[in-house]
Order: structure tokens, then sequence, then C-alpha cells
């Protein structure tokens, strides 16, 4: 499933829409670098993550809980 997944892309604009409609978080460190981000929605007016994502060698530090917890 990892490979399926991987070939997943979300379209730019999708994230650009999320951002200005406030429900795109993006996790940084100090260097402003970007980790991981999370992206809400509504489905059948409930809240809906649609996707989270944090980069591998951040993985397992609770980047993704923290980032999914804002969402």
């Amino acid at each position: 499933m990892g490979a399926t997944f991987a070939a997943v892309v979300i379209p730019a604009e999708a994230l650009q829409e999320g951002l200005a409609e406030e429900r795109l978080w993006v996790a940084i460190d100090s260097q402003e670098q970007r980790l991981g981000f999370a992206l809400a929605g509504v489905v059948a007016g409930s809240a809906h993550l649609e996707e989270l994502d944090v980069v591998p060698e951040y993985g397992r530090q609770g980047i993704g809980t923290a980032l999914a917890e804002m969402a």
C-alpha cells in the first residue's frame, strides 16, 4: 500500500484553497523548514481530515498527532 499512497499527490490548488479557507495547518521547525501538514474539509456536514503528511525522517515524534489535533 505504501507505493500506492506515495503515488497520490494532492494538487497545489487544493493546498492553496485550504490555506485561504484556514483549514490547512503546517508544522515547521525553528528554521522554518516544513515538516508536515494537515488539510481538513467538510464531508456531509462533518469535519473530515483530507490529508495528513509528515516528512518520513520526522516521523514518530508526535508531529502528525499535533497536526491532527489542530484539524
